[in-house]
């Protein structure tokens, strides 16, 4: 779902491979369906209950097995992926399995923390409809188009300041719960689909700024139904 080392965009992609076309990332139209040994074999495992060592064990599976290719375009080492999920907090997280279910992610979330010009260019490509989208439910279309362009603008701004330290909301109510001020993608542990986690991120930004933006409110089964439509 569009997851290092400072790389150019010149280095990304390999041989046989189109290397100019966006990574797909999982959920979003395009995307590579993969059944592996390990996706079927995760499926019969409690997602609550794992331990640590045994969810990087299955993190490490899923990369080798999924996500390698999405792994060689932009550079990331599965030793990124795992010490990314660690500070993210996935192992304090409720349901740290549903992990294993979004390593591509994962993989562009960590290539996009290390400052990798080609994955924030998929990003913007692989999720700019989908926000644009959510955007347009509150504000007229042309000015969803600009804000979204801002959010992920800021959002790669703050990704890459080093001085803000990702936390996770002690009030959170489900995993993943963006907040204000996190750090960006370093906050992404991987519990849910990139592009849910981002529109999530996005609609709470939109609802911080209503007073000043005048923001047409909408039911949220509408943005329920704009993300299964997306799919």
């Amino acid at each position: 779902m569009p997851t290092r080392t400072n790389c150019s965009p010149e280095r990304h992609g390999h041989a046989g491979d189109n290397s100019n076309r966006p990574a797909p990332v999982r959920g979003e139209k395009g995307s590579r369906s993969a059944v592996t040994s390990a996706s079927v074999t995760f499926k019969k495992k409690r997602l609550s209950s794992i331990d640590p060592e045994e969810l990087e064990s299955s993190i490490r599976e899923a990369y080798f097995a999924i996500a390698s290719w999405v792994a060689i375009r932009y550079d990331v080492k599965i030793d990124e992926v795992i010490e990314h999920l660690r500070r993210a907090g996935v192992h304090s997280a409720a349901r740290p399995g549903s992990a294993v279910h979004y390593v591509e992610d994962i993989v562009l979330a960590v290539a996009g923390c290390n400052g990798n010009a080609q994955a924030w260019t998929d990003a913007a490509q692989i999720f700019d409809l989908t926000l644009v989208r959510a955007c347009s439910l509150r504000l007229p279309e042309q000015d969803a188009v600009v804000y979204v362009r801002r959010f992920l603008a800021d959002l790669e701004r703050e990704t890459l300041d080093q001085e803000i330290i990702p936390t996770r909301p002690e009030d959170s109510t489900y995993d993943d719960e963006p907040a204000e001020g996190d750090g960006g993608l370093r906050a992404y542990a991987g519990l849910r689909p990139l592009r849910v986690w981002l529109t999530d991120r996005l609609l709470a930004q939109l609802e911080r700024e209503v007073p000043s933006m005048r923001v047409r409110l909408v039911p949220t089964d509408s943005v329920d139904t704009l993300l299964r439509l997306a799919d």
